[in-house]
């Protein structure tokens, strides 16, 4: 038993198993392969497979593995897009291809992607196996895909460049915006071809993961450290808090920003320094002023609402200047929450979508404060 789902236009194609679970359409191209590979006839040179730079693993793994080893089998990447996909397949005069979405484009009958010819294919793959989807999945490599998306910069050459340099043990590849790829996992970094966004795919085979930015990122080789542009750095302790925070914020300068601030407590009260541009710029403003206090936060942006002045800076406060905020992501809604702040009388001093939540904290902070008095 199987279960199949395809997209409205019929060309991409997901699987369920026998038990209904949905494995999803990850391994809709990896087993269409196997399933030309394990059947088919002595090629008379070794077949080429292609496949969209960005996709996944247990493709790439079924060229190598779970296959006649006389196959040999060569594994060709191209950039992302079923036109790409088709134009190599053309050139390489590859047996089969396609793209990680589900998308099977098999030559021998046409160069476009097709769902009903995986069907064929997988189900030929089951009847000459005797095995069940869930037995075959089973028999892959199991991998966690990861996927985010963040405002695209004016020029990303410079975070490439960075990048490639910080995680200098990958292999990197700049066909199709930035993928670094190890032994065993990769992440593809690439501005999107229809939206002002870049787009994050990695892909490891732990399921352990951490929370960035809202999304799930495996910690292996520093994939999660990748997918965040602005740094965030905290300290409370017995110390004092400002240098500490710049040294941090100094060993996050290579993710890229355009401005950096802090913020330190102390007795008398909330103390927030910040300027537009590198970090140096704002250890000048320091010297000799150093905020005294044994609490306090980092920040490091990277511009998204707002443009990258000293005012739009983190961190932000709220109306009163007693909270003081920093935080990573985009608020969707912040544009009428600045409104309806401004209708009850709240005076904003930068652009950002933070320092609105900075004074929506406060405002109901304030209120709390009040019933419970």
């Amino acid at each position: 038993m199987i279960g199949l789902a395809v997209d409205p236009d019929v060309d991409r194609l997901a699987l369920v198993d026998e038990t209904g679970h949905p494995i999803g359409e990850d391994y809709t191209l990896a087993f269409a392969v196997r399933s030309v590979l394990d059947g088919s006839a002595e090629p008379p040179r070794p077949p080429s497979l292609r496949a969209a730079r960005s996709r996944r693993q247990p493709f790439h793994q079924s060229c190598r593995r779970g296959c006649r080893p006389e196959c040999g089998a060569r594994f060709v990447r191209a950039a992302v897009g079923e036109a790409n996909v088709a134009r190599a397949i053309r050139d390489e005069g590859a047996v089969i291809g396609g793209e990680g979405n589900g998308g099977v484009i098999l030559p021998a009958l046409h160069i476009g992607r097709d769902a009903p010819v995986g069907v064929a294919l997988i189900l030929h793959l089951l009847a000459r196996s005797g095995q069940a989807v869930s037995r075959l999945v089973a028999g892959q490599p199991q991998y966690r895909i990861v996927k985010a998306k963040g405002q695209r910069g004016k020029d990303l050459a410079p975070v490439y460049a960075k990048l490639t340099a910080r995680f200098s043990d990958a292999a990197a590849d700049t066909r199709d915006g930035l993928r670094l790829a190890w032994k065993d996992r990769w992440v593809h970094i690439r501005p999107s071809g229809t939206e002002p966004i870049v787009r994050f795919i990695a892909e490891a085979p732990t399921a352990e993961a951490s929370r960035t930015t809202g999304v799930g990122l495996p910690r292996t080789h520093g994939i999660a450290r990748l997918l965040r542009m602005c740094g965030i750095v905290g300290y409370v302790g017995p110390r004092q808090a400002a240098g500490l925070l710049l040294e941090g914020l100094r060993r996050l300068e290579y993710r890229g920003y355009d401005s950096s601030g802090i913020a330190v407590v102390n007795g008398a009260g909330l103390t927030v320094m910040k300027q537009a541009g590198k970090l140096s710029a704002l250890e000048k403003q320091l010297e000799g002023a150093m905020p005294k206090g044994s609490l306090g936060i980092g920040h490091t942006r990277w511009a998204t609402h707002g443009a990258p002045t000293t005012p739009n800076a983190h961190p932000h406060t709220d109306q009163t200047g007693r909270i003081a905020l920093i935080h990573n992501g985009i608020i969707e809604n912040s544009g009428a929450i600045r409104r309806a702040l401004e209708q009850r009388g709240h005076t904003f001093k930068s652009e950002t979508d933070t320092e609105v939540l900075a004074h929506l904290v406060g405002r109901v902070l304030q209120r709390q404060h009040r019933r419970s008095a």
